[in-house]
């Protein structure tokens, strides 16, 4: 049986991180199941659960701020989250089941960097910062740029996920969120997609897209961005957006779906911002 370590604050946490030698983890419903399956290999953990000043939702006059340790479905029911991001409850919502969603954080969603990831899709088009903390002080790093590749992150050996922050100007923002998949609950993603975006008499005036599992991460479609900027929202316009998305995705062929059908799926899939 692995050593856990469990600090009750952040003072006893920060001294004894070393994620080389040591594994954080809150929820567990990941590590568990990788190490179960000898996927992942036991060491020592630090189970971070009992730490309460990460377990908070706050708000400044520039930003929502969401505690790592924040399980899943307190995310989800957050006024502040509710008031300001609806779509990234929506995403999360989507997550395994009511079971996971009590015990799974949005620290570790994030940290798992799943290509598939509902939350880290709805994050990335809300322009989120990962807030990482250390002995050395806190650095910020947007979450496009803190996903590598799948498992991957740009995670420092002494350094955890203290808080997500999102930017409130996308509050006043329309939201999309869909994922596609072989059955309605539980589902792992064929393809994914989300979106906000500000209208004004029926002008796009600002957009930002993102596809999950059809790339080795999350997908920014900068490009079809761009594209739709100063349009009408219409379906000639999202139609010709469809088809610059299908040339921009790299999905692969596997047991859940051919690439061919990912790719199409991501083409319909922008048509859904207008019914």
């Amino acid at each position: 049986m692995a050593e856990v370590l469990v600090p009750k604050t952040l003072a006893e946490l920060l001294p004894n991180i070393n994620n080389e030698e040591k594994r954080i983890t809150a929820g567990c419903t990941d590590i568990m199941v990788g190490i179960r399956s000898r996927r992942m290999a036991s060491k020592p953990m630090i189970d971070i659960n009992e730490v309460e000043e990460i377990k908070v939702i706050y708000e400044d006059d520039y930003s929502v701020y969401i505690g790592s340790n924040v399980p899943l479905n307190k995310v989800i029911h957050n006024e502040l989250i509710q008031k300001n991001f609806p779509l990234l409850a929506k995403a999360i919502e989507s997550i395994g089941s009511l079971q996971i969603r009590n015990r799974a954080t949005l620290g570790g969603n994030i940290q798992n960097a799943s290509p598939s990831g509902d939350s880290i899709l709805a994050l990335t088009v809300l322009r989120a910062k990962v807030i990482l903390r250390s002995l050395r002080g806190r650095r910020q790093v947007d979450i496009t740029e803190f996903i590598k590749g799948p498992g991957r992150t740009d995670l420092r050996n002494d350094e955890f996920i203290e808080y997500i922050s999102i930017p409130k100007v996308f509050s006043n923002y329309q939201g999309y969120f869909e994922k596609v998949g072989l059955r309605n609950a539980m589902v792992i993603s064929i393809a994914s997609m989300a979106v906000v975006y500000k209208l004004e008499n029926n002008i796009i005036k600002d957009i930002n897209i993102a596809y999950g599992a059809v790339a080795p991460k999350v997908l920014q479609l900068t490009e079809v961005e761009n594209f739709l900027k100063e349009k009408e929202l219409n379906g000639e316009n999202l139609t010709a957006a469809g088809e610059l998305i299908g040339r921009n995705v790299s999905p692969i062929d596997d047991v859940r779906a051919s690439a061919e059908y990912r790719t199409q799926v991501c083409k319909n899939l922008i048509l859904r911002l207008i019914g």
